[in-house]
């Protein structure tokens, strides 16, 4: 009786590729994306000063935008990095986001326009990382 033979070689090289280098890739996909958040801010501080409420503020000493900062979280114990924070550390930063009743501030958000824009573009930061190279 003729029996037919079957041989099936799996090569799972580009497959291991792709895990070894996925960390970095998405590291480096959030981390562009922190620099977008920072860079939509900064380019898009309000040209008059004051600001109008409900616009971003002006860009007046500088302060503000030299606050802002990209550090790397740390999970597991600190040992591994698991994403960015992104932070404004400038006195005023929440008060001009958020407003501030007590001094009769409206809000002038400059921070959760910015995510909300990149966030929007989130697929084109990460739409390579699963290409084999």
């Amino acid at each position: 009786m003729p029996t037919i033979n079957v041989k099936i070689r799996r090569d799972f090289s580009k497959l291991d590729k792709l895990e070894h280098d996925l960390p970095d890739r998405t590291r480096s996909a959030s981390y562009q994306m922190a620099l977008g958040v920072k860079r939509h801010m900064v380019n898009n501080w309000s040209q008059e000063s004051p600001s109008l409420p409900y616009n971003a503020p002006a860009k007046v000493t500088g302060e503000l935008e030299r606050s802002i900062k990209i550090e790397q979280k740390r999970g597991f114990g600190g040992l591994f990095a698991s994403g960015w924070t992104i932070m404004v550390t400038a006195p005023y930063a929440a008060a001009l986001e958020y407003g501030n009743p007590a001094t009769n501030l409206l809000p002038r958000p400059y921070f959760r326009p910015a995510v909300l824009a990149v966030a929007s573009q989130m697929g084109d930061y990460f739409k390579d990382i699963f290409e084999v190279r």
